[in-house]
């Protein structure tokens, strides 16, 4: 190609190719033209760069993220925008024998604005225009020739082989807000993962938008994509770079620069978004044949003590916020413990195989807490849980604020030697105002326990709830430890409570901290005398 004097090799620098079919190429961009020198330009792109960019975008009011797109795009429903799909064999570096390759999301439906996209490598960076080849338009294909090319896309998919060495699969998505999917070896698309969380429980919520993306060309040999993205919200903006590096465990090295241009009364770092439906420690079960359907069924702690906590999730009738106070960072995130099909009974969503979400802190991230917000939801195709770290002062006005963390995707459990396989349920038993709880704790130092053994149990409640005296057995069917817990509300106005617990052998500590919130709507009619846990029947 040549024009203006100026002569651009595809093979010198690299420039991904359109794949046409019968052997034809396009490069994207015609050198000569004004706009072509616009959109290839010797550029370093690196984090410093992308802060810049945020610092200048914070000292202009908030306007519209993205770029506008047609009406006819944003008119269309459902089912016209699923016909609208991406060509697994095109895309970015299809063509090139790169690990990576990335395939993009058009805009439309209820994504309603397009963002803009980069390539860049060691020198250089372009735009990359929206292009129709990449895309199958079922029986819309009047709408190729209508899109202009300055529209952008929606969000991208990741692909890399990560489970077979000569098939490439998406590892990773970015698509609609500031949200991004993440997923490990084995694993399916589950949990999301968000750049920032702004009042989540603290009055309307905002949702900042990744507007702009720098997509790093990896090399050959390449293990690990970045990413960089620019972050515009009406109270902040913001930079990031993702390292996602694929594989059994697939970790996601973030590192994030935040400018506000107004104060906000919570910030979120590291959220996570979930879906929690139903399981065994719900009351109140849809008419449904699957035993529970969820895709994270709690929120993992790690204290700075190296003491863990497990909170398993429910789906309250309201909003239930819990807060974990620290003096220090904390390891945390959202896991999906149980991986047994028999206990899903799903075939077509796999919940077995959603990928449990973990966050490493970096560096010192200050005081602060860990929040769980979770609410009611009727069906499963709504996420009802939120988790983040709430620093425990406000980010400053003006001045920028670096966080650094790891994000980490699998099927592994995390947790300490001793931990929660189940929770279930139960209450009001023989009298109208006594509940119980029944927790099963599993692991390798307990299994060589026996029931001579005698282990304890620690209970604890908050004020307001009455303890009865703890009951721990030997599960001989699992080879793990029940632990019984039976209570009653004395404070008649008490609307939710939380009870803690934790199994100990000669005083020492055997198991992760059980924690879990009782609210006022967990009442049903009493249990038959027979039914409670410990009980002979009485016979006639």
């Amino acid at each position: 190609m040549q024009g203006a004097g100026t002569r651009i090799d595809c093979g010198i620098i690299k420039m991904r190719r359109l794949v046409l079919g019968m052997g034809a190429a396009l490069c994207f961009f015609v050198v000569g033209s004004h706009e072509s020198v616009r959109a290839l330009e010797r550029l370093k792109v690196d984090f410093n760069y992308v802060k810049e960019r945020a610092r200048q975008l914070s000292e202009s009011p908030h306007g519209q993220a993205g770029t506008d797109i047609p009406e006819f795009m944003r008119n269309l429903d459902y089912h016209a925008y699923r016909e609208i799909r991406a060509e697994n064999a095109k895309g970015l570096w299809a063509d090139e024998d790169l690990p990576f390759r990335v395939t993009f999301s058009p805009p439309g439906y209820i994504y309603s604005y397009a963002v803009t996209i980069h390539e860049f490598t060691a020198t250089h960076v372009q735009q990359v225009p929206f292009a129709p080849h990449f895309f199958d338009f079922g029986n819309q294909q009047e709408l190729a020739a209508r899109i202009p090319p300055s529209m952008g896309y929606a969000g991208f998919h990741v692909f890399y082989p990560l489970n077979r060495i000569n098939e490439t699969e998406e590892v990773a998505v970015f698509l609609g807000s500031n949200y991004f999917r993440v997923v490990g070896r084995g694993t399916r698309f589950g949990i999301s993962a968000r750049g920032l969380a702004i009042d989540t429980t603290a009055g309307e919520e905002e949702f900042p938008v990744f507007r702009e993306f720098w997509l790093g060309k990896p090399q050959r040999e390449a293990e690990n994509l970045i990413i960089y993205a620019l972050l515009d919200g009406p109270s902040v903006t913001g930079a990031y770079r993702f390292k996602i590096i694929p594989g059994h465990v697939t970790e996601v090295d973030v590192q994030m620069t935040l400018y506000l241009r107004k104060a906000v009364r919570q910030i979120g770092i590291a959220p996570f978004s979930s879906m929690f439906y139903f399981n065994e420690n719900s009351l109140h079960k849809p008419p449904d044949y699957r035993p529970r359907v969820h895709d994270s069924d709690g929120l993992l702690i790690r204290r700075p003590d190296g003491a863990y906590v497990w909170q398993p999730l429910i789906n309250p009738s309201d909003r239930l916020v819990s807060i974990f106070r620290f003096d220090q960072p904390v390891a945390f995130g959202l896991s999906q413990r149980n991986r047994k099909f028999a206990n899903y009974q799903d075939i077509d969503q796999s919940y077995q195989r959603r990928p449990s979400a973990w966050v490493e802190p970096g560096g010192d991230w200050g005081p602060g807490s860990v929040v769980l917000y979770t609410f009611g939801v009727d069906s499963e195709t709504d996420d009802n849980v939120v988790a983040f770290w709430q620093p425990r002062e406000p980010l400053p006005v003006g001045t920028p604020v670096s966080f650094a963390y790891t994000l980490m995707y699998s099927l592994e459990q995390r947790a300490s030697s001793g931990y929660v396989t189940a929770t279930r349920v139960g209450g009001p038993v023989l009298r109208n105002d006594l509940h119980q709880y029944i927790v099963d704790f599993d692991g390798g130092e307990l299994r060589r326990l026996e029931a001579v053994d005698h282990l304890q149990a620690v209970v604890r409640a908050s004020n307001g709830i009455r303890l009865e005296k703890p009951i721990v057995v030997k599960n001989s069917f699992q080879g793990g430890w029940r632990l019984i817990t039976q209570f009653s509300i004395v404070d008649e106005s008490l609307q939710k409570g939380r009870l803690t617990a934790y199994l100990t052998h000669k005083g020492q500590r055997m198991t992760e901290t059980w924690s879990y919130v009782w609210t006022k709507e967990r009442q049903f009619p009493p249990i038959p005398q027979q039914q409670i846990y410990g009980t002979k029947p009485t016979g006639e």
